[in-house]
């Protein structure tokens, strides 16, 4: 493999930001453990989490 593939794949396997799509704060979803984990996990990367329900996720603005 070439190293210029695999350059060109680093957008997915390291992305410098995120969006979780039906973020919450209610641990019962999905939303929430994806969240929770990626938060408590390291991830460096800029989150935004995205809901039309709720303003602020987990200190995060969330948007609609």
């Amino acid at each position: 493999m070439k190293d210029g593939f695999k350059t060109k794949l680093n957008p997915i396997f390291y992305p410098e930001s995120v969006a979780i799509i039906g973020a919450s704060t209610n641990f019962a979803k999905w939303g929430s453990f994806i969240m929770s984990h990626m938060i408590v996990g390291g991830y460096l990367g800029k989150i935004f989490p995205i809901n039309p329900k709720n303003e602020m996720i987990y200190g995060r603005k969330a948007y609609k």
